[in-house]
C-alpha cells in the first residue's frame, strides 16, 4: 500500500474521525517532538538524516550553536523566518539558505569571509542583507531570484562578485559598488532593472567591469564616498 504522508489529511476530517481530536493533539504533540529534534541538529550543523528530513519545513527560527565553523545547506526550511548566526561562523556555504522562501532579513556577522554559490537562491521574501566588511567573494548565483531585495551596498573588501550573483533580483534599483571589485561575473545583475549604481571610488573602472554584462543600457553611474 502506498505511504500516507502526514499533511494529507485535513484536521476537520481528523475530527470526524473516531476520537479524532484525541488523535490530532497527540499527532500534534508527536510532530512537535520532530521538529525540535530536527531544529537541534540543524543549530549544530549537523545533518538532519533521513528521518527528521521531513520535519525541516517546520522549523521557523534557528540560533546556531558559537563554534560553527560554516552554516551548512537548509534546503527545505520552507517556513523559516529568523536566524541568529554567531561570530564563530566564517563562512556561508553553498546552498546555505536556498529556497528558505519565507526568510526576510539576515545580518552576517564580520567573522565571515565568503558567501557561497546559491546561498540565498529564492529567498524571495529577503528584503534586508547586510554584508560586512570582512566578505571578499560573493559566490556565484548567491542571491539569485531574490525578488524582494530592494538595494545592497557592497563593502570595500569584496574583490568579485559571481555568475548570475543578483541575476532575478528583479526589485534591485540601485547597488552600492565599491572599486575594489576588480571582476563581475556574466549576467551577475541581469534582469535587475537597475536605474542607477553608486561607486565609491573610480567610475570609469567599475563601468568598464559592467560592460556586456547585461545591465539596462540607461543605468546612470554616479560617484559616492561612503
Amino acid at each position: 500500500d502506498d505511504e500516507i504522508e502526514d499533511d494529507e489529511i485535513e484536521d476537520d476530517e481528523i475530527d470526524d474521525l473516531p476520537y479524532g481530536s484525541e488523535v490530532k493533539r497527540l499527532n500534534e504533540r508527536i510532530l512537535g517532538n520532530l521538529v525540535v529534534v530536527a531544529k537541534e541538529k540543524l543549530e549544530n550543523g549537523e545533518k538532519v538524516g533521513s528521518v527528521y528530513e521531513k520535519y525541516k519545513r517546520h522549523v521557523r527560527e534557528l540560533s546556531f550553536k558559537d563554534g560553527l565553523k560554516e552554516i551548512p545547506s537548509l534546503q527545505g526550511c520552507k517556513s523559516l523566518s529568523s536566524v541568529t548566526i554567531p561570530d564563530s561562523v566564517t563562512s556561508i556555504g553553498d546552498e546555505a539558505f536556498i529556497g528558505c522562501e519565507n526568510l526576510s532579513s539576515v545580518v552576517i556577522p564580520d567573522s565571515v569571509t565568503s558567501i557561497g554559490d546559491y546561498a540565498f537562491e529564492w529567498c524571495i521574501s529577503l528584503s534586508s542583507v547586510v554584508i560586512p566588511d570582512s566578505v571578499t567573494r560573493i559566490g556565484d548565483y548567491t542571491f539569485y531570484g531574490c525578488g524582494s531585495l530592494s538595494s545592497v551596498t557592497i563593502p570595500d573588501s569584496v574583490t568579485s562578485i559571481g555568475d548570475g550573483a543578483f541575476m532575478w533580483c528583479n526589485s534591485l534599483s540601485s547597488v552600492v559598488i565599491p572599486d575594489s571589485v576588480t571582476s563581475i561575473g556574466d549576467e551577475a545583475f541581469m534582469w535587475c532593472y537597475l536605474k542607477t549604481i553608486y561607486v565609491r571610488g573610480d567610475v570609469e573602472k567599475v563601468r568598464e567591469l559592467f560592460k556586456n554584462k547585461n545591465v539596462p543600457q540607461d543605468v546612470a553611474f554616479e560617484r559616492v564616498s561612503s
